[in-house]
């Protein structure tokens, strides 16, 4: 045994290793009665000091402190084929081990020779340095200091870090955030520099201990899982706690250490002074304002009676210091709002970043490392197991047996009382036993599997919610899915604000230090549409009022004219409005065409995506494109239409004029032109086609010579395309109607189309005048193939806009311009802000309901908002903590301003053109409201209540913001528009 045992050392050792020393009197251990060393022990050290053996004496002088507490003694282990040999060379008496593995212990770290702060570590080994005769712990910690920092001061003698290199480090220093992310360091250090921090601490531990923040009554976990929390955070260092800077608060060693130790991201120094200050702060401003309110001060006062009103004599009298100086009581209030609130406010807020981080690294830290070692699992359950039968015990020990039945109709009330009594049934129905490992084990793999059952769910869910495609698998239905447009199906309340976020992402500058996130974006939105909700709720509980205090008598006459007539014409537009939504369902589902909606009409052009049309001739034929995609037409004649044209379109003859317009033997049917939308399923590129800088025309007509007006680019563009294509149709039924019809974007396009038809704006100009004449013959060539076989009156009409067709081709495309004058008009639903408010357009008429985004959306709005975004993101203390509140107050100023100036500028900026009426959802009743709005009010009680209340100027931020726009809502909407008031509308009921 001493052979093989010889020639193990020699082998680790090497051949200079002094093996006469093993054979000495046949043992390994040498030690004199007195205690001394022996002789062969001296030599051994010596030996090691002379060849500097650090990785073998490191080993040799290792301890591996066991919970028996029994002698520690330094042996190496060699397996051999006949058995194993232990070789204890040092033994002698040593005091024990202060700390033992996955303790958390910290030191003070002074600044200029004066202790300011603590540095946290976990304590990963315990061991005896032989040489110094010292203990030595193996820490590590979460620092921003590295450790090959020369300019740190040291803190052991001989510090090693992951590599084994030898350097010094200091602890980690909050005055370096923000240079430094942070990172995992592993090194030795001297025991007697260490403090251990007490977990589960009695009340009395709590009281006498004098260092804030290193005596909690918080329960700690296992060392096993204080020690693999470790490994994760040393695995994972980098892509985890290198995320945001090193911060004092937020982010430090203490932070790292207590989530090891309890799985609970937080700074209990932080919160103890934090804690402390508020309480201290609260308890100063009372006692100034007791002070404030019991001093009395000496002033000087007339004197009473005629002397001090007529001669002026002054008297002196004592009167409170807050009564003779009452400027001083709102000084003490902000004082102690100020002194409190500020250390409450960051409580609040690093309470809800350590929530935050807690989450993130317990999810990742379970689902991925634990899994690697199932003994983490097992000492969860043996802890937790054990501590909920001890609580049991000890509920059950201490509950007299008078009360026992009056505490379990109170168990709800009390936790520790509710937890044995669960316990209690588990064990009467053959629950897991106390100290039985094969129900442990059941647990445990029950709990893993359901571990892993919740990572995949949860991985599909995110991303699931987190990505957003192009189309939408369902349609919307009220009530179950919110988006049928953009992909997103979920019904989270911040699913509104998340798409939002993603496409305002691409507006904020990407180079800056620390970019906005989507998560930041999304919170900011959120926080951003209290200030909103707060007029819509002024706007509601005004309107709930005002119908609850009116009653009928104001009608009184019944003649049709004021109030009357103002609710007939709106009537007439919510009819036209149902007729326009059965036509733009029909546009976007072509297989509708032979229903009976279109029994009186003739098809004159279908260029939508049938079911049994070619789609690709469909995309080549169709020259009219929104952003580079096709859009939709479908052109209706209406030979029986015999109602008004142009500004008198959509009005109820009967009652509101007891004789016929005159323009009813004119106009003989009506055109019906129905545009789709190409993106009403794509929300990201209809707010990318929004945000375009308007483009500046000049006006041919007008009060002031070389007016200019703004429209939107890319649907100016289209509906001049539009117009192009529609040409020949529009020149042959050159005595009809034209009306056209849009949802969306396509109702943008309409009401733009209808504007040129008029001439009240211009054409644009196409960039080749060869592709337009290929089309103007194109177009005459179609109009001599539909002349053929009319009557001779047709005939006639065909050769004359022949002849005139031919005059047109030697000018430009303008002439389009005013050729439906008189006869043009369009009826909008959700459309866009694409014209300005200079040009009237009354016989446009547009339809907004509730929040609908896309009807406040132009470039500036979205400018105002991301303003918004950054100064809630980016803005100071205050302004991130009650930024909603000085945002109310920064809304209401701009819309007030933004009313104040009226027209001025009104040429540069976008609205809803012609009359436009919004829809308001409204509790009482669960009806809609009918305002009218636009350009066509340009004062008066609505147009405050637009600019203030409405938000149509600004992007109006809420859950509904998307689902208003949908064509499903608006239908809803106009069925539920109440144009008398709810008093009225009851009464009426009761007659009946």
């Amino acid at each position: 045994m001493v052979d093989e045992s010889a020639s193990s050392f020699s082998a680790l050792f090497g051949e200079d290793f002094p093996m006469s020393l093993l054979h000495e009197k046949g043992t390994y251990r040498h030690s004199s009665e007195d205690g001394d060393r022996s002789h062969a022990e001296e030599e051994c050290i010596d030996f090691f000091a002379n060849n500097n053996e650090d990785s073998a004496s490191q080993g040799y002088y290792e301890w591996n402190w066991t919970s028996s507490n029994e002698d520690r003694m330094d042996s190496f282990v060699d397996e051999t084929e006949g058995g194993t040999v232990a070789t204890s060379l040092l033994a002698h008496s040593h005091p024990p081990p202060p700390f033992a593995p996955g303790d958390h212990v910290y030191q003070w770290c002074s600044v200029a020779g004066i202790p300011a702060f603590h540095h946290h570590a976990i304590v990963m080994q315990v061991y005896w340095d032989t040489f110094d005769g010292v203990w030595m712990l193996h820490v590590s910690d979460f620092s921003n200091i590295s450790l090959y920092d020369a300019t740190a001061a040291s803190v052991g003698r001989r510090q090693q870090n992951g590599s084994g290199s030898t350097s010094f480090t200091s602890g980690s220093n909050p005055f370096l955030r923000n240079k430094k992310p942070g990172s995992w360091r592993s090194y030795a250090s001297l025991a007697s520099q260490w403090q251990k921090v007490i977990y589960n601490a009695t009340f009395w531990q709590q009281v006498t201990n004098l260092s804030a923040g290193t005596c909690t009554c918080i329960d700690c976990d296992p060392p096993v899982v204080v020690q693999a929390r470790v490994q994760f955070l040393q695995l994972n260092s980098a892509p985890l706690l290198a995320r945001k800077p090193y911060h004092w608060l937020y982010n430090n060693c203490e932070a790292a250490a207590v989530w090891c130790k309890t799985g609970k991201w937080c700074t209990l120094q932080a919160l103890h002074f934090l804690t402390t200050a508020a309480a201290g702060q609260a308890q100063s401003t009372a006692f100034l304002a007791g002070t404030a309110a019991a001093t009395q001060v000496t002033v000087i006062a007339p004197a009473p009676g005629i002397w001090g009103s007529w001669f002026g004599v002054t008297t002196t009298t004592q009167l409170p210091l807050l009564v003779s100086q009452p400027y001083l009581i709102p000084v003490l209030v902000a004082y102690g709002l100020i002194t409190v609130g500020v250390p409450t406010i960051m409580i609040h807020n690093a309470k809800k970043e350590w929530h935050n981080i807690t989450m993130s690294l317990n999810d990742i830290f379970w689902s991925d490392h634990a899994l690697q070692r199932p003994e983490v699992f097992v000492e969860y359950i043996k802890l937790y197991y054990n501590q909920e039968e001890r609580g049991q015990m000890e509920t059950v020990t201490r509950t007299p047996r008078k009360k026992k039945a009056k505490n379990k109709e109170n168990e709800t009330k009390t936790d520790s009382i509710k937890t044995a009594a669960f316990w209690r049934r588990r064990n009467n129905k053959g629950g897991l036993p106390g100290g039985s490992q094969k129900g442990i084990s059941l647990v445990l793999y029950a709990l893993l599997v359901l571990q892993l059952s919740l990572s995949v769910v949860g991985e599909v869910w995110i991303s699931e919610s987190c990505s957003y495609t192009s189309r939408a698998s369902t349609k919307a239905h009220f009530g179950v899915t919110f988006f049928p447009r953009g992909g997103a199906t979920s019904s989270k309340s911040d699913t509104s604000y998340q798409l939002l976020a993603k496409f305002l992402q691409d507006k904020f500058p990407r180079e800056r230090d620390s970019p906005v996130s989507q998560v930041e974006m999304t919170n900011a939105l959120m926080t951003l549409s209290l200030s909103q909700q707060t007029f819509k709720s002024l706007d509601g509980v005004a309107h709930e009022a005002y119908q609850r205090t009116h009653t009928t008598d104001d009608l009184g006459d019944t003649l049709v004219s004021g109030r009357a007539q103002r609710s007939a014409s709106r009537l007439a537009s919510v009819a036209e409005a149902f007729h326009a939504c059965e036509l733009i369902e029909v546009v976007h589902s072509p297989f509708l065409l032979s229903n009976e909606m279109l029994a009186q009409k003739d098809v004159v052009l279908n260029m939508t995506a049938s079911e049994d049309s070619n789609r690709k001739k469909f995309i080549l034929n169709n020259t009219v494109t929104l952003a580079g995609r096709p859009m939709p037409i479908l052109v209706l004649y209406e030979p029986s239409y015999n109602g008004g044209a142009g500004l008198d379109h959509s009005t109820m003859i009967s009652l509101t004029s007891s004789q016929a317009p005159q323009y009813v033997s004119s106009v003989k049917g009506r055109l019906l032109i129905v545009l789709g939308d190409p993106y009403n399923e794509d929300w990201l590129n209809t707010l990318r086609i929004l945000d375009e800088k308007p483009h500046l025309i000049r006006l041919s007509s007008g009060l002031v010579t070389n007016e200019v007006a703004s429209v939107q680019p890319t649907l100016y563009q289209t509906a001049g395309q539009l117009l192009t294509l529609l040409e020949p149709h529009l020149r042959y039924y050159n005595s009809s109607a034209i009306h056209f019809v849009g949802h969306s974007l396509a109702g943008g396009v309409a009401s733009l189309a209808a504007t040129m038809l008029d001439g009240s704006i211009g054409m644009p100009k196409l960039s080749t005048k060869d592709k337009g004449k290929k089309r103007r013959k194109r177009s005459l060539k179609s109009i001599i193939e539909q002349s053929d076989g009319e009557c001779s009156s047709s005939t006639d009409n065909a050769s004359g806009n022949t002849t005139q067709f031919h005059e047109v081709e030697a000018i430009s495309l303008e002439a389009l311009s005013g050729l439906g004058r008189g006869r043009s008009s369009a009826l909008s639903l959700g459309l866009p802000p694409c014209l300005s408010s200079n040009v009237l357009a009354a016989f446009c008429t547009s339809f907004i309901y509730g929040d609908d985004i896309v009807s406040r959306t132009t470039q500036d709005s979205i400018n105002k908002l991301v303003g918004r975004i950054e100064e809630k993101v980016h803005g100071g203390f205050i302004t991130k903590n009650l930024g909603w509140v000085t945002d109310t107050f920064s809304l209401a100023v701009s819309s007030l301003q933004s009313h104040g100036h009226g027209s001025e500028g009104e040429e540069e900026k976008l609205s809803i053109p012609g009359r436009a009426y919004l829809l308001r959802p409204r509790r009482l009743a669960n009806v809609c409201s009918i305002h009218e709005v636009g350009n066509l009010k340009k004062g008066g009680r609505e147009a405050l209540r637009e600019a203030l209340l409405w938000q149509l100027q600004d992007v109006l931020l809420s859950k509904s913001m998307w689902k208003h726009h949908d064509l499903e809502s608006y239908i809803q909407g106009l069925e539920k528009v109440q144009l008398r008031s709810v008093l009225e509308q009851d009464s009426l009921e009761q007659l009946e």
